[in-house]
């Protein structure tokens, strides 16, 4: 009687488990990267989908100011 107790227990933990948190993370998770490729989908289409990308601008490179190699730079602390 007590093992038909536990093992009935067992599969309501079970049960309980599975359907109440690995089926609905298992949907959202599925519905979420639904989502996301339809949004790609979307800006692919606004943006006109095959533009080569934009190379980044560098920065322009300001001189650096010449150092004696005996100065070290620190910060002071006070």
């Amino acid at each position: 009687m007590f093992k038909f107790l536990l093992v009935g227990f067992l599969l309501y933990l079970v049960y309980n488990f599975i359907f109440k948190l690995v089926m609905p993370i298992y949907k959202t998770t599925k519905q979420v990267r639904q989502q996301f490729g339809d949004m790609q989908q979307q800006m692919q289409n606004k943006f006109g989908g095959n533009q080569q990308p934009q190379q980044p601008i560098k920065p322009t490179a300001q001189p650096t100011p010449k150092i004696d190699k005996d100065y070290i730079e620190y910060e002071e602390v006070k």
